[in-house]
């Protein structure tokens, strides 16, 4: 675990921070730290990416005990990390998968592009979202199902439209996470089934998110909780509803995604924004993905101001 952390760039306050020795129980540091970086040896090195003022450490709550293997809080504004348990441990992350496999379509695909549906797609274990095989039913709808109902279906239409194969889907999903600098990720498939070379962390998983919300029409699909789409001819309609259950609680929530397999537990991925605050919670392995979300959004909202 690392003993110091060193941030500081051009424009951003320059923050010396001492991290506390691991624990398993829990790794939390009470000042905010920047993410954005990738982890070399002892130091993490800032990327200049955000400009924003962290929000202030304003209370001293006892820390949320959370069944999590893993979990990490950040302000997607200023970059401040603001509460972090195992941040750099790999972990199976299944369906978070998904928005790696989003960020290669929309930078391969158009959204009105039309994919025609093979059997193959259809056969993959898992949720779907009921695509027949010859259907025709344009890229967008795909990544509504996919992102909103988490359909493994999708995926594998998406990823064989891209790049033939889910094989060689893989490559350009292994290729995005190296240009974003992260180095302690890795997958083995578009879905998100259990593998043992299908694994991130959650900081790695906060870069991804950060990439994720800034593409417009992907941020806006994690936040709707339930739609119908069709196929070109209409001739097929798909109702997809959202497997979020935070979204449908709460309005401030935003998405983005969650995931599970019997491997991963519960993984969740969270974005609320109230007030001047635009807060995201990463949970990784969880027994109640949704209970430990909600406690580290209440230890976050009561303990730091913007």
């Amino acid at each position: 675990m690392l003993n110091k952390i060193i941030l500081g760039a051009t424009g951003l306050v320059l923050i010396l921070v001492l991290v506390p020795q691991a624990t398993k129980e829990k790794n939390v540091s009470g000042t905010p730290q920047v993410l954005g970086t990738k982890v070399e040896n002892t130091e993490l090195e800032q990327i200049d990416l955000f400009i924003k003022p962290a929000p202030e450490l304003a209370g001293n709550l006892e820390t949320p005990q959370l069944s999590a293997r893993a979990a990490l809080s950040f302000d997607l504004n200023s970059g401040a990390i603001l509460y972090t348990k195992n941040f750099d441990q790999e972990l199976p992350v299944a369906s978070l998968t998904k928005l790696v496999t989003a960020l290669v379509v929309v930078d391969k695909l158009s959204f009105n592009d039309e994919v025609v549906v093979e059997r193959a797609d259809t056969l993959v274990v898992g949720s779907n979202m009921g695509l027949v095989p010859g259907e025709r039913i344009k890229v967008i709808d795909l990544l509504h199902g996919m992102l909103i109902s988490s359909s493994n279906d999708a995926a594998m239409a998406l990823s064989r439209q891209v790049a033939g194969s889910a094989e060689e889907f893989v490559v350009l999903m292994n290729q995005k996470i190296t240009a974003l600098g992260l180095s302690s990720s890795h997958f083995s498939n578009p879905v998100g089934l259990d593998s043992a070379d299908n694994y991130s962390t959650t900081f790695d998983l906060g870069r991804i998110v950060g990439e994720f919300v800034s593409k417009p029409e992907l941020a806006r699909v994690v936040q709707l909780r339930q739609l119908e789409v069709a196929s070109v001819d209409d001739k097929f309609r798909h109702v997809l509803t959202s497997t979020n259950e935070l979204l449908i609680e709460d309005a401030s929530i935003m998405g983005i995604k969650t995931g599970y397999t019997d491997e991963a537990k519960g993984n969740l991925v969270i974005r609320k924004k109230q007030g001047e605050a635009d807060v995201v919670t990463i949970i990784l392995g969880s027994d109640d993905r949704e209970e430990d979300t909600r406690k580290l959004l209440a230890w976050v909202f009561g303990s730091y101001r913007w």
